[in-house]
Formats: structure tokens, sequence, C-alpha cells
């Protein structure tokens, strides 16, 4: 019996090389299966002799175990940040594991400083099964405000209702207007005309 050498292939065998007992010739029939090239798991096979006595061994093929990053994934946390970051602990395969990043910055377990993007690692055991990962980050949507008037009509001197439609960024917000209103929908212009400004702030800090 070979096992299979990297993880999900089908590179095992069963190679039977002698049977004794019963009567020549025998035919072994494996159910269409090819006994060169097989993935784990149990197989049976019929031996049957030349005056139709029949006997059943039944196979187990192995394989190593699957390799496995183990990924943590910081996404950056406000739109267009470069403050990302992942985190690997890569197990599984057969010996001693080596990890190549293809793109980012700092070192074999760890990346940093990273922005929206795809970021690769390729993982090599000591049999040369080699594994390759994606992994990606992505960042809230940009904190967006539009305001708008609830009055259809505007007149001049007369209060009118006005809200701040926010989007993007991560639920949920503050509000936070220069004459200390936190409410999304509110009325403007009671004491006059004015210029009325508003900080939006999201979950995460972002605004």
């Amino acid at each position: 019996i070979t096992p299979v050498l990297c993880f999900g292939d089908s590179t095992g065998s069963i190679i039977i090389d002698s049977i004794i007992g019963g009567n020549i010739p025998y035919d072994l029939q494996w159910g269409g299966v090819n006994s060169t090239a097989l993935s784990a798991g149990t197989y049976l096979v019929h031996i049957v002799d030349s005056i139709g006595c029949l006997h059943t061994e039944v196979y187990v093929i192995p394989q190593a175990n699957e390799i496995n990053p183990h990924e943590v994934l910081y996404h950056p946390i406000c739109y267009g940040d470069t403050n990302g970051s992942i985190v690997i602990d890569v197990t599984g395969g057969t010996g001693s594991l080596s990890s190549y990043w293809l793109n980012g910055f700092g070192n074999t377990d760890s990346l940093y400083g990273l922005m929206d993007s795809v970021y690769t690692l390729i993982v090599l055991d000591s049999v040369a099964c080699i594994d390759t990962f994606h992994f990606i980050l992505q960042s809230p949507q940009l904190l967006d405000l539009d305001i708008i008037s609830i009055d259809s009509v505007l007149t001049c001197g007369v209060p009118i209702i006005i809200e701040a439609l926010i989007s993007g960024g991560t639920y949920p917000y503050a509000i936070n207007w220069t004459d200390g209103d936190t409410n999304q929908q509110r009325v403007v212009g009671t004491g006059g005309a004015g210029c009325y400004t508003v900080v939006i702030t999201d979950a995460n800090g972002c605004f």
C-alpha cells in the first residue's frame, strides 16, 4: 500500500504481488477503480479463483493532513486605510513547512500595514506538497453624507426639517451638529438663518 503523498491527490496505490491459496488463475475485481491512482479512502478488492471461489480484502489508503493556514484577518478600519493585517499559524502537511508571501509587507507568519487587496500565501512541506491560499482584505465603504430637506417648499424665515442621510462606514453612527444636536433629523431656522455643520463618526471612529 502506498499512501497519498499530498492531501487531496490521487497518488495512492495498492499492489497485490502474491496470492496464496485457491486455484490459479485469479481474477482481481476492483470495481472499476484504478488501483495505481487512488485518493485517500477505503477500497474493496474481490479475488475470484478459477473455480469461482470468492475472497474479499479491504484496504485503507491514508493521506497526509491538509495544510491549513489558520488565518486571522484584520481588515483596514476605515476606507482607504493601510492598517490591515494578516496573521497565520500553518499546520498540516508532512514534516517542516515553509511559507512564502507573494505580496505585502511583514514576516513569514504575519503581514501588516495592508490596504484593500488580495494577498497570496504559498506553503511548501518537506515532501514538496504545495498549497496556495488567497486572503481578501476589504475596508468599509467610504462614509458619505447627504443633507436633504424634508419640506418640499422652502419659505424664507420659516423653520424647516432637514435630515442627514448617511451611507458607508460601519453602523452605528454618532451624529454631532455644531449646536449640540445629535439627531439625524432635526428642525433648523428657528432662530433665523444660519450655518449648520454636522460631523458623522462611525463605529470604528471613521469620519
